[in-house]
């Protein structure tokens, strides 16, 4: 709140001066709620307003309670209150449950449809757009709007290579480039999430939820946790058979190559050895072997035998 009104104070050239109750430390909460209050109605005065609060899971516990303040008593101005929340650690989780309780309409942000997709990718690239341009891009990204938006600057300054056969091949050469949508993405929800998605786009494809917590070396509880915060947020999702996979696939290309190649072996190795344990099929622990360090003992028994199985086919 009081970013919010810095910004006010600083751009209502030619109006009263918005009240500063921060300046003062003596001054009680209650008489910088109604100050602040006061503030926003004498601006709804001259014009409709905006009280716009993005990332409303890390605001502090007093600008909590006054953005609650603020729409009890706001039934009579000109005025609309327009909050998000987004992934990540919640401050002060019971002054935003009493806030959430005041907003008379909430609206779960799905992801872009294929027309909106489209819109964006014409905007972004222009003539060099098409449907199949804009699928590739919709698949890559499942929709994210943050993951879309840094593919498209990429490629709209990258444009597809002389003699590349599809934009797949431009989608998924922009890997590299999209790495810190997904920092950004991840950076706010704990180290013990990160774990979990960097274990899961390690490790490819669907797995199971207990080989990805063994993997990232969680507990199960916190995996399940983990797993949970990032299926709230979209970052993964369940399948049929009760499998946990990456959300798309630019997220998992994105996401396993911030993890160095020593740590992806580790990850492997960890993996095939855990599948060992628990007497999975060979080719499943075949899949891993082929990208761990070399020197289980046991290693060459298991790939032949998934070799033969692979030949009988």
């Amino acid at each position: 709140v009081r970013q919010l009104f810095d910004d006010v104070h600083e751009t209502e050239h030619g109006t009263p001066p918005v009240p500063r109750p921060f300046a003062d430390p003596g001054t009680t909460a209650e008489a910088a709620e109604e100050a602040l209050y006061a503030a926003v109605a004498s601006a709804a005065t001259r014009r409709p307003v905006l009280v716009a609060v993005d990332d409303l899971q890390h605001a502090d516990a007093p600008s909590l309670r006054w953005l609650g303040y603020l729409i009890r008593r706001a039934d009579d101005l000109p005025l609309t209150v327009l909050v998000t929340l987004g992934p990540g650690e919640v401050a002060h989780e019971d002054e935003l449950a009493a806030l959430l309780r005041l907003l008379p309409r909430q609206q779960d942000l799905l992801p872009l449809d294929e027309d909106t997709v489209h819109r964006l990718v014409l905007g972004a690239l222009g003539e060099r757009a098409d449907r199949a341009v804009s699928a590739a891009c919709r698949t890559a990204t499942a929709g994210n709007p943050l993951l879309l938006q840094a593919l498209l600057r990429t490629l709209a300054t990258t444009p597809a290579r002389p003699g590349e056969e599809s934009w797949e091949e431009a989608v998924t050469g922009t890997v590299h480039e999209i790495r810190p949508a997904v920092r950004a993405l991840l950076g706010d929800l704990g180290a013990e999430v990160e774990a979990t998605a960097t274990a899961l786009a390690v490790l490819g494809g669907a797995q199971s939820a207990e080989l990805v917590a063994q993997t990232a070396g969680l507990s199960a509880p916190a995996a399940q946790d983990t797993v949970h915060r990032l299926t709230r947020v979209g970052l993964v999702v369940g399948t049929d058979t009760g499998l946990v996979r990456t959300a798309c696939p630019l997220l998992e290309a994105a996401e396993a190559a911030c993890v160095a190649p020593s740590r992806r072996r580790e990850l492997h190795g960890r993996a095939a050895d855990l599948l060992r344990e628990w007497a999975a099929p060979c080719e499943q622990i075949a899949a891993h072997l082929l990208r761990c360090d070399p020197g289980r003992p046991w290693a060459d028994a298991v790939l032949r035998d998934a070799a033969a199985l692979a030949a009988e086919r």
